[in-house]
């Protein structure tokens, strides 16, 4: 026999998550090494806290919101945007950690806030972000088809639109207006007549 634990065990009884005492163990018996329960530590083999134990299996894993390489190093064997994902946090405009959704809990998959798109999932130069739903939407002064398609939710006179720009004689695109800026609405410029007013 070996001693391991403060007492007497049957065979060795090295590595982190592994003891031979019932108690160390949460069960089974005294002088047969086995592994230590899933969720606890009693010889703080896996760190200092609680962000970490072993998971009955002989080996120490991490809790949610933990940083993390590999989804192994986690409870939940998910590994998202660096930290332990309490699940796969794969779809267009979610994030699973704090710094990336614009606040929140790490650990948690969520919405990336609304004017945010930290990993470019919305497509290059910055026409369009997140829109704190989970969808991609376009900036004012973008082309659209639709309200749906931009973040103001006005899509006149072909663009998006700060503001839904009902009133006669005034327009959205700089085209129409005859000057200024796509995506502000102001009045159609003196002389003009564009189709429609």
């Amino acid at each position: 026999g070996q001693c391991a634990d403060a007492g007497w065990c049957a065979t060795a009884c090295a590595g982190a998550c592994r003891a031979c005492t019932a108690d160390k163990k949460g069960s089974g018996a005294d002088g047969t090494c086995g592994t230590i329960a899933t969720g606890t530590d009693p010889d703080g083999e896996c760190g200092a806290g609680s962000e970490a134990s072993c998971d009955g299996t002989g080996f120490c894993r991490s809790v949610d919101g933990v940083a993390c390489s590999v989804g192994s190093q986690c409870f939940s064997d998910t590994c998202a945007d660096g930290v332990c994902c309490a699940s796969p946090c794969g779809t267009t405009c979610s994030a699973c950690s704090a710094a990336k959704k614009g606040g929140g809990a790490d650990g948690v998959c969520a919405p990336i806030g609304s004017g945010l798109d930290p990993d470019g999932e919305c497509g290059a130069g910055g026409e369009q972000s997140c829109d704190g739903g989970g969808s991609c939407r376009k900036i004012d002064g973008e082309p659209c088809s639709a309200g749906a398609d931009c973040f103001s939710g006005s899509c006149v006179d072909g663009v998006c639109c700060a503001t839904a720009c009902g009133a006669t004689c005034s327009a959205c695109s700089a085209a129409k207006k005859g000057g200024g800026a796509n995506g502000v609405c102001g009045p159609i410029a003196l002389g003009l007549a564009p189709a429609g007013e």
